[in-house]
């Protein structure tokens, strides 16, 4: 991967052996590991809790779901074996493969199943669209369970399949009774590895053992589909900074780098043994949410001055550095996606930017963007989203922290005017999070989520988009709905960009996915 780049460093400091890692003598104790410097802290353990695409991460090694996506974003069954859909579209049955069991060694029944819908349907924004159309769940016998709609809901089984926070991952009946307001105490699920409580340490590392029990589908494993051959005996994730991972990774005391900044992409291309590459081919979208509850961006004509400020080639070539690697469209819907569409679409304009600017009266209030510093593309999103407003003539302070502080406040929503309120936030979200009106949290209506959008006439096409099975269909309602969304804020959608991880020459068959999977993967000796 030779790519141009602005310089940030010739040289990187020599390898340490980091507090974060267990020593060589260790290591080998503990027979074939995978050492990984992952994208930020476990902000939570449980996956249902929280959105957080960290905990989300952590839910695929230590739970299984019903269904998975290939690396095609098909979907495809997982701990399902067979299922059926009536001809009314009112009652799904499914039926679970053998060999499944929990980290307890209790086996996975279809009461647990059940349990765990139910509480993945209070919190994911998707199964809360189904939820009030449930009439019934019915436990057939331990692998069989029905349940019935009210009307047809043809989202329910790619709603199960989708990696997007929340997912729909499986746990024990007594664990998926927690209120999804509560956080689980225990990690027991069925997946592929067990977590290593123990040896968790908060701001540190996450250990993760084979599941000597798991039984994989014979398939070859493709995105979250497939077998979920485990081939190593632990996995490590450490947590550390951008500098010190460098370091490790030529040294040899990690073999795989989520999401390096790309600043240093040039230091890791030169190391021998080391392959930078993009395992989520899907790509990402950069998003930027306004906090519509906040003034002035409570008024929708700000609102509309803010989005023709923003210039997203800016942020992602002084993100990426290469051109190639990234695509500007201004759609909602990323690149790909089937609703990708340019009508509607916003555009760098400063000149009307300030004709609005000037239309809602704005007197130079300070303007407060949340900066997550640990996380490379968050913090250069946010600084270039600040030098651009600064250049519109807004009063901007930036407001940094790690990732994990930042997520609570933004979540927190406290008045600006009492010193720990937010107007601006962003994200690197994966394009299958952001591919159709449902899915995609941004363009909730109901005012529910991070930004707090509100409008009737998008839940009300939302709503319309769910009763259809029709494609053509389907892409008008998109269509109407970005129009919409993008003319009120909702959020700014900065474009399709793809995310390089760095990795060891030692790892094998590491498998492509929208989001890090660590089955299938091998060490070579």
């Amino acid at each position: 991967m030779n790519v141009t780049r602005r310089s940030f460093m010739a040289t990187a400091a020599a390898g340490i052996l980091s507090p974060y890692l267990l020593s060589p003598a260790q290591a080998q104790a503990a027979g074939s590991v995978v050492r990984t410097k992952v994208i930020t802290t476990l902000t939570s353990l449980d996956p249902i809790y929280t959105t957080a695409y960290s905990t989300r991460n952590h839910g695929y090694m230590v739970f299984d779901t019903l269904f998975g996506l290939d690396a095609g974003l098909n979907v495809q069954p997982q701990m399902v074996d067979i299922y059926d859909i009536s001809e009314d579209g009112l009652t799904y049955t499914f039926t679970l493969r053998d060999g499944l069991a929990f980290h307890d060694e209790t086996p996975v029944t279809s009461e647990d199943c059940i349990a765990s819908i139910q509480r993945w349907m209070q919190q994911d924004l998707v199964a809360s669209k189904v939820a009030p159309l449930v009439a019934g769940y019915e436990a057939v016998d331990d692998t069989t369970f029905v349940i019935t709609l009210t009307q047809p809901f043809a989202q329910l089984v790619p709603a199960m399949a989708k990696v997007g926070s929340n997912v729909c991952f499986i746990m024990p009946a007594r664990l998926a009774a927690t209120p999804p307001s509560e956080q689980i105490t225990e990690m027991v699920g069925s997946g592929p590895y067990r977590f290593a409580a123990d040896e968790y340490v908060a701001d540190a590392r996450a250990v993760y053992v084979r599941n000597e029990a798991y039984v994989p589908r014979s398939e070859p494993a493709s995105g979250t589909a497939g077998g979920k051959v485990v081939n190593v005996d632990r996995v490590e994730w450490l947590f550390m900074d951008d500098m010190a991972a460098t370091s490790a990774i030529q040294s040899g005391e990690i073999e795989f780098y989520e999401e390096p900044s790309p600043e240093l992409l040039p230091v890791l291309e030169a190391v021998p043994g080391v392959t930078v590459g993009v395992q989520n081919t899907v790509g990402m979208q950069m998003v930027i949410r306004p906090n519509h509850t906040q003034p002035p961006f409570d008024n929708p004509t700000f609102r509309q001055a803010f989005m023709k400020m923003i210039n997203p080639e800016e942020h992602l070539l002084t993100y990426l550095g290469d051109p190639e690697l990234f695509t500007i469209d201004g759609s909602v819907y990323p690149l790909g996606t089937p609703f990708n569409t340019e009508v509607g679409s916003i555009h760098y304009d400063p000149e009307g930017a300030q004709a609005l600017l000037e239309e809602a009266g704005y007197n130079g209030e300070p303007i407060y963007v949340l900066q997550a510093t640990n996380i490379a593309s968050n913090r250069i999103f946010s600084t270039v989203t600040a030098e651009q407003l600064r250049r519109a003539g807004l009063n901007v302070q930036v407001e940094s922290s790690d990732f994990g502080t930042m997520f609570g406040r933004a979540l927190a929503n406290e008045p600006v005017a009492d010193g720990n309120g937010w107007h601006l936030i962003h994200f690197a979200n994966i394009g299958p999070d952001m591919a159709d009106p449902i899915t995609s949290r941004a363009l909730s209506g109901a005012g529910d989520y991070l930004g707090w959008s509100t409008d009737e006439e998008i839940e009300t096409l939302r709503a319309d988009f769910l009763a259809t099975t029709d494609l053509e269909e389907q892409k008008a309602i998109a269509e109407q709905i970005q129009v919409r969304a993008l003319e009120l804020g909702f959020y700014y959608p900065g474009g399709t960009f793809m995310q390089p991880n760095a990795y060891s020459d030692s790892l094998t068959d590491i498998v492509e996915s929208p989001v890090p999977v660590y089955w299938n993967m091998g060490v070579n000796a």
